[in-house]
């Protein structure tokens, strides 16, 4: 048993992934959540936004890179930029709304101007800087890397870092479900939806790696809300995963789940006679099974789900807490009742009010509260389901495939975050 943890120890003996075991003080001791932010969160790339919200140049989205905020800004020749959100006076934001269009920004407290690139165009008093001059090296921070795949934008601080491409690796094959499953890709709808949840953000993250089987326990109540009164005992379909690589996974059922969540029949029809055969004519007939419902995360804490159509950012807000911050994602083919009926579904579904989303917030915030005991603290989380189960030697798609309800994405998320925890430089990168 590890009695507490003080930095002194490697962070490897807290974690074992290819056995399973990860000890519960990654999700509450406040020295490795400080090693988060430094070691993940300053260069992993992070979601930041949707190429739908900053069509236009001087387009502007707020987001966060760890617990940095950020801007992302659509240039004048058409390109993409972010820089930290923070004014090199007192560190005060440069921006306080959450999104619109400007040419420049402006700090509140005393006024120091920006561009839309970060660089200081304007200081009241400037003239008092005359023997401290304020050159380019008092711009905003850029964001060293922006880059997007297929409409999804994302940023890391790390300039040694891969390129997206190259990070995404193989769980490109499978977002391009999420993405490039109708010609004219997608778009955001409705807006952002932001709460908070008394939860470390690794367990949303954990839980869209990898975990379809806690809907059998946790969601029954809920689902049976959603189907009529004379209905049968619900039979929920099996499942698989795959573990791709990165840190990234996912989990998907291999038979209809969707219509265990809504009677809309528009939505239903356009799923089963649209989605579907446009996807498997664009990405293949061996991808169609994830529009069952899967459920992603890109290492560390982008997740999304297909069927329900909702992306979301698991924004780390200290050991004990994160931000939820949400959005409907939907093809811009689909004709409008089709968009408004998917915003209609992740509202009463995924989002703060939500049937589903009530019961994992609970569950995980019951999680978080157990970490304050002592002895609670102490053990280890049991991600060990599948353990040394074979994998599926017929699987059509790239990474580690395996059928039925397992673990094994979780065993590589866990072992994706013990590389980047034990290596403090940019060498991390050479092994993915």
């Amino acid at each position: 048993m590890t009695i507490g943890y003080s930095g002194a120890e490697k962070i490897d003996d807290l974690l074992d992934p290819a056995q399973g075991l990860v000890s519960r003080h990654v999700f509450s001791d406040p020295a490795i959540y400080e090693m988060e932010l430094q070691r993940i969160f300053a260069r992993c790339w992070q979601f930041l936004g949707h190429e739908s919200q900053v069509p236009r140049p001087g387009d502007f989205v707020s987001a966060y890179l760890g617990e940095d905020p950020v801007m992302l800004v659509r240039q004048d020749d058409g390109s993409l930029a972010a820089f930290l959100n923070v004014c090199r006076h007192r560190g005060m934001r440069i921006c306080k709304l959450d999104a619109g269009n400007a040419a420049g920004f402006s700090c509140s407290y005393h006024g120091w101007a920006y561009d839309r690139r970060g660089k200081i165009v304007d200081v009241p008093f400037g003239e008092m800087y005359e023997n401290a001059p304020l050159d380019d090296s008092w711009a905003a921070v850029p964001v060293a890397q922006v880059a997007s795949y297929k409409g999804l934008i994302f940023g890391t601080f790390d300039p040694d870092a891969p390129s997206l491409v190259e990070y995404l690796g193989d769980m490109a094959y499978y977002l391009d479900v999420l993405v490039d499953r109708r010609e004219g890709g997608t778009e955001l709808v409705g807006g952002a939806n932001k709460w908070i949840i008394d939860s470390n953000w690794k367990y949303g993250a954990e839980n869209f790696v990898q975990d379809g089987h806690h809907a059998f326990s946790s969601h029954v109540s809920a689902l049976m809300a959603v189907q009529p009164d004379d209905a049968e005992m619900m039979d929920f379909p099996e499942g698989f995963t795959v573990r791709p690589g990165g840190g990234h996974g996912l989990v998907a059922f291999n038979g209809p789940a969707l219509e265990l969540t809504t009677r809309d029949e528009v939505l239903l029809k356009y799923h089963q006679d649209v989605v579907r055969p446009e996807s498997a004519r664009r990405l293949g007939a061996e991808r169609d099974a994830i529009h069952n419902v899967g459920a992603f995360t890109v290492f560390p804490n982008f997740s999304f789900l297909t069927g329900f159509q909702t992306i979301r950012v698991w924004v780390p807000r200290g050991p004990h807490a994160m931000e939820v911050r949400s959005w409907t994602i939907v093809d811009k083919a689909a004709p409008q009742e089709v968009k408004d009926a998917q915003l209609r579904l992740v509202r009463t579904t995924f989002s703060p009010s939500g049937l589903l989303e009530q019961d994992d917030g609970e569950n995980w915030s019951m999680c978080q509260d157990t970490l304050r005991g002592y002895v609670s603290r102490q053990l280890s989380s049991n991600v060990r389901m599948g353990l040394g189960a074979p994998l599926d030697a017929d699987a059509k798609g790239p990474g580690r495939v395996m059928q039925g309800w397992n673990e094994e994405p979780g065993r590589g998320f866990f072992e994706r975050y013990r590389q980047l925890m034990s290596e403090p430089t940019s060498r991390v990168w050479l092994d993915k």
